[in-house]
């Protein structure tokens, strides 16, 4: 999973997946769970967060961005180009899809940190211009 790795702040953890292949109506289709435990970088303090993924899928194989869109409404695409795709393929992409934008602590100390800094009336440079101005430089 080398794209999901490169995701990480390391790669002490497991994956956990009960996946079934089927065929419902003409719709042959991945259907299950994945899930994991991942360690990231929080994004404010730069130490290592755990993040738990749970997703279900419920993917509709399909060949081409037509079938794609002829997909009835619970199947999400999985697009197999040149006619294989792997398991490990799967999982890391749903993993990947789980991952939050912007990883950090659920109570970060330096989020915390930030937001004091704000509260706190912040020095503005040009005030001493905007005086001169009213005062017309007197």
């Amino acid at each position: 999973m080398q794209r999901l790795t490169e995701l990480l702040h390391d790669t002490e953890g497991e994956a956990i997946f009960d996946l079934s292949f089927r065929l419902e109506g003409r719709v042959p289709s991945v259907i299950g769970h994945v899930s994991a435990n991942l360690a990231l970088q929080c994004q404010f303090c730069l130490k290592s967060t755990r993040w738990v993924i749970e997703r279900e899928v419920n993917l509709g194989v399909v060949a081409s961005i037509d079938e794609a869109s002829l997909l009835p409404e619970p199947y999400e695409p999985l697009l197999i180009e040149n006619e294989k795709t792997t398991l490990s393929d799967i999982v890391e992409d749903e993993l990947i899809l789980g991952l939050p934008l912007i990883a950090r602590h659920s109570v970060c100390e330096m989020a915390a940190a930030s937001s004091e800094e704000e509260g706190s009336p912040k020095e503005k440079p040009f005030a001493i211009l905007a005086e001169l101005r009213k005062t017309g430089g007197k």
